[in-house]
C-alpha cells in the first residue's frame, strides 16, 4: 500500500478491498506496551537526518 512510485501505488478502491483493511476493520482494544510507546516517541523526537538514515 505505500510505495514511493505512484506507478505502483494500489488504488483507493484496491486498498479498501486489502485483507489488512477488509479482515476486522477495527483496532484490537489491546493498550499499547510501554515499551514500544516509549520506543515511537524517541523516534518522533528524532531529527529527519536519522530517519532517513534508519530506512
Amino acid at each position: 500500500m505505500l510505495n514511493s512510485d505512484p506507478k505502483q501505488r494500489l488504488t483507493a478502491f484496491e486498498v479498501l478491498n486489502h485483507p489488512w483493511i477488509k479482515e476486522d476493520g477495527e483496532a484490537p482494544d489491546k493498550p499499547i506496551d510501554n515499551a514500544v510507546l516509549n520506543r515511537l516517541k524517541q523516534f518522533r523526537a528524532m531529527n529527519q537526518f536519522k530517519k532517513v538514515a534508519l530506512k
